[in-house]
């Protein structure tokens, strides 16, 4: 059974002149130099905690979180509620948004069934977190779930009834509304429907174990729960962007890159660019699309076909399987192989063009339904398959495990 329930949050008290966009920031997963500085500048914002990265900075984290608790920077909310979060986007042309919910819910084992993971984790990382939620005592950040459909009826009860907290226009675009949901007949209403749903991890599988091991250091009741935000399986802006990948340090020049690949792989060349990317993006086959450091473009087909469906279905599977692995018993010094991941793939073409990369991989992102089904199967995808957009931005609110 899932527990989702609504939670005492610790919410940004702004001063005058302050904007709540002071405040937020993009996970701390996906936030490189140049952000992390922009938004470190903000005396308040929650990245001065969130990135923490060594011993001493998780004890400057702890002091910078109590000198805000201290200064009333942050403040208990004065009642239960969920939180409502929608974030509206153009995508393709097209003006939509997507709607979570957020509250907390109860960590416990996969093997429950429950809670979904799809994705492999680092153990490095889960380290850091946890070394950040030892020394806090607070869920900063919150994972991002995905219910297996949720009720119009629900949505349109909860959304009439919630009052709008703030509101922010990111750099990128991207509008962020936060609203607080209190009504008791609402919020129970919502804890119900979901009892007996399953919930996809789609971000934070990093977090949510790590939330995991630290409710069994902990064993009270305020550890069990992890910070979450939970939409729909069928929400319109449920959107996964493909992970693609620029390899460098194989040693290998272009020719001796398509005979390893030649192994497990047919080889199609294209003509372009453009035709690779339509035969990646828009045919129904199995392609996936390699553009060598002389901008040769060609398609890979695995040559044997997978009935058993499932993982060989996934892209970035398939080049882990038979490629990349492949590429790695052929050269002299792994430990030099370095992989960059972009989800643009015209970002990724022109990385080619200037950079001395030694080929990119251009992957198809796998569908919210195979997705689904992969987990349910208590399947794992590599890492950096898939990437939910847009991602939940922090320090809209945050769940102390103090008091």
């Amino acid at each position: 059974m899932v527990v989702f329930r609504p939670f005492k949050g610790y919410l940004p008290n702004l001063g005058e002149g302050e904007s709540i966009c002071d405040r937020i920031s993009p996970p701390y997963d996906v936030i490189d130099d140049n952000r992390k500085r922009q938004l470190q500048s903000k005396p308040f914002n929650i990245a001065r905690i969130t990135l923490a990265e060594s011993a001493d900075n998780y004890d400057v984290a702890r002091k910078e979180l109590e000198s805000w608790l201290r200064a009333n920077k942050l403040k208990p909310a004065d009642r239960e509620s969920f939180y409502l979060y929608r974030q509206s986007f153009n995508f393709i042309g097209r003006k939509i948004s997507r709607l979570g919910i957020v509250g907390l819910l109860k960590v416990e084992e996969y093997d429950q069934g429950n809670i979904l993971p799809h994705e492999e984790t680092i153990a490095k990382v889960k380290d850091d977190r946890l070394n950040l939620l030892r020394a806090t005592e607070f869920h900063l950040e919150s994972i991002f779930g995905v219910i297996d459909h949720l009720d119009n009826d629900i949505v349109e009860k909860m959304t009439s009834v919630s009052e709008t907290l703030w509101e922010c226009c990111d750099e990128d675009g991207i509008q962020h509304s936060f609203m607080r949901l209190s009504d008791q007949q609402t919020v129970q209403m919502i804890s119900e429907s979901l009892k007996w749903k399953k919930i996809l991890i789609a971000d934070g599988h990093h977090r949510y174990e790590t939330a995991l091991r630290y409710s069994r250091e902990r064993g009270d009741e305020k550890s069990q729960f992890v910070l979450a935000t939970l939409a729909s399986s069928d929400d319109p802006g449920m959107i996964v962007l493909p992970t693609h990948r620029i390899i460098y340090g194989t040693g290998l020049n272009n020719f001796e890159i398509f005979e390893v690949f030649k192994e497990n792989f047919d080889i199609s060349r294209t003509r372009d660019f453009i035709e690779l990317k339509k035969k990646v993006f828009t045919s129904n086959t199995s392609g996936i699309g390699i553009i060598t450091s002389d901008h040769e473009c060609a398609i890979i087909n695995p040559k044997m076909k997978r009935s058993d469906g499932g993982l060989w279905n996934i892209h970035a599977f398939v080049f882990q399987e038979l490629g990349l692995n492949n590429i790695l018993e052929k050269v002299r010094f792994k430990d030099k192989i370095r992989i960059e991941y972009e989800h643009d793939a015209d970002e990724v073409f022109k990385k080619v063009m200037h950079n001395r990369c030694d080929f990119a991989v251009i992957l198809k992102p796998p569908t919210i339904d195979q997705i689904w089904k992969i987990a349910e199967q208590g399947l794992r995808m590599p890492k950096k398959t898939t990437y939910f957009w847009p991602k939940i931005w922090s320090g809209f609110v945050t769940y102390s495990m103090k008091d």
